[in-house]
């Protein structure tokens, strides 16, 4: 920290406008990456830097302090007497309301409540899926409500320009976001991580929803343009190398799955021998999610959650897909993570599908690598793997919005019978496969969101983003990245201000 102190320059302005740095995950990597996106704002237009932190945040508070920044606003807590009141508050507000699909877009005054609430509890809770309105709606809803008139309040007295949030899910984070864009506050979101970061620009209500991952068709044709049309070929190499083990995957949860290094290497047939197939049937792959983290960081999707997907896919091809082989395979924070034990792919697998000679679990045992090699098809909500296996030629179905959705190389019905539609149809959505025009589309969105929207950060590692962080060992490291760094041929501060400047939804990395 005192090392850190040193190379930030200290703010003698006395224009009112602020820049906002938040801090809810607490993890030093994200509050120091919080800070350091802050604290450029700040340089670039001589903006005063404030920090959001809970209020016993004492850890948090010393390492946004290190980047000289001296003022602070606590998040607020409820006191009892508030909490009863906004529990009656948020009791009046719902008390018409039917059912959660019609909750998940409850909204007033432009500040939409449903959406961050329901995910807030999936995540938390451990249900996977509510049915029905029950006391965690009203007593997470309450706290919502209590959020939302405390930020509407701060940001309608205060001259924040830009708030610095990568998180932008759950509570209170969402209702932050919202309120901070119905304030005509610009968000800067942190994406990628540890080490190799890019940001998103929110600059309007209308992108109230939208994944800060989502691809901007423009930005990408532009690049693809300047490139002489050889993002193609460059994002094939970059995904080859992935899925030969070669090359890091930007999950850390995923990337076991992409290394040979430490098992024996196993090919697409001892799969097939596995599960005892022949080359009669072709084979869809079903590519599971996590089952409570996520499931609203886009603008819309066919089911009500990721639960529900996999629960009403699975309950369809037992029913309807005899004449494919189907492969189910969980999500890399499925393995051991999972916050109920009662509720996993694996769980929903055996209780709805138990034995069948033509639907199979995934084995661990196996890397996920092999998987491209047996699929003919790929079947997934909202996944990445349904922007990575186009790269491969082999088509894929997503339920929703994804951060490639409508880039024209994915199948994307709009609704549940659509959906099913396609999967009595899936050998004839095989037959047809992709046109090489799609072929070279996926793969140059490949390219655009691994290399050009993202660059390692000269003052960043790659630690681990797990709570059980060894924190010695995580500031050895960021102390000698600071005794490194040289703020002069900081090459990523000047591609941050060049998006800026230019209002682009992301900062491009120029060669």
């Amino acid at each position: 920290l005192k090392k850190n102190f040193d190379i930030w320059q200290k703010n003698e302005t006395k224009i009112k406008n602020k820049v906002l740095i938040t801090n809810f995950i607490h993890h030093p990597g994200y509050t120091i990456t919080e800070s350091i996106l802050g604290k450029y704002v700040s340089e670039f237009y001589n903006f005063e830097p404030y920090g959001l932190i809970d209020f016993e945040d004492k850890f948090g508070k010393k390492i946004i302090k290190s980047f000289k920044v001296d003022n602070f606003i606590h998040h607020p807590k409820l006191s009892i007497f508030n909490r009863l009141k906004y529990l009656l508050i948020a009791f009046i507000k719902i008390r018409n309301i039917k059912n959660i699909d019609q909750f998940i877009t409850y909204s007033t005054n432009n500040i939409n409540f449903g959406r961050c609430v329901y995910d807030h509890i999936l995540r938390h809770t451990g249900s996977g899926t509510l049915e029905k309105i029950n006391f965690k709606v009203l007593f997470f809803l309450s706290e919502a409500i209590f959020y939302n008139d405390f930020y509407k309040n701060l940001f309608s007295n205060n001259n924040f320009k830009y708030l610095i949030m990568s998180e932008l899910q759950f509570l209170p984070s969402n209702i932050i976001f919202q309120n901070a864009l119905q304030n005509n506050i610009k968000v800067i979101s942190r994406i990628g991580g540890a080490k190799k970061i890019g940001a998103r620009l929110f600059k309007s209500k209308d992108e109230t929803f939208q994944s800060n991952n989502k691809i901007s068709k423009l930005q990408l044709s532009e690049a693809i343009e300047n490139s002489n049309h050889q993002y193609s070929n460059k994002g094939f190499e970059i995904i080859k190398k992935l899925y030969d083990g070669e090359r890091k995957h930007h999950d850390q949860a995923s990337t076991k799955n992409y290394d040979y290094r430490d098992l024996d290497k196993k090919t697409g047939k001892e799969l097939l021998k596995f599960f005892g197939w022949d080359n009669t049937k072709k084979i869809c792959t079903i590519y599971s999610h996590n089952l409570y983290d996520g499931n609203y960081v886009n603008e819309w999707r066919i089911f009500r959650d990721n639960l529900t997907w996999l629960r009403k896919t699975l309950i369809y091809i037992v029913e309807n897909g005899s004449n494919t082989n189907w492969i189910i395979k969980d999500h890399p924070s499925d393995y051991g993570k999972n916050r109920s034990k009662n509720i996993t792919t694996l769980k929903e697998f055996q209780r709805i599908i138990g034995e069948r000679s033509n639907i199979k679990f995934f084995p661990d045992k196996f890397k996920t690598n092999i998987l491209k090699d047996v699929t003919d098809c790929l079947l997934t909500s909202q996944g990445s793997a349904g922007l990575e296996y186009p790269c491969f030629g082999i088509p894929s179905i997503i339920c929703g919005d994804a951060y490639y959705q409508g880039l024209g190389f994915t199948l994307e019905p709009k609704n549940e019978k659509d959906y099913y539609e396609i999967i009595n149809n899936i050998n004839e959505v095989i037959l047809k496969g992709l046109s090489s025009e799609q072929i070279q589309k996926a793969r140059s969105a490949f390219y655009f969101f691994e290399e050009h929207i993202r660059a390692d950060h000269p003052l960043l590692f790659d630690y681990s983003i797990n709570r059980n962080l060894n924190l010695n060992d995580f500031f050895s490291i960021a102390a000698s990245k600071i005794s490194n760094y040289n703020m002069n041929n900081d090459f990523w501060k000047k591609f941050l201000k060049n998006q800026l400047e230019n209002d682009k939804r992301h900062l491009i990395i120029e060669n």
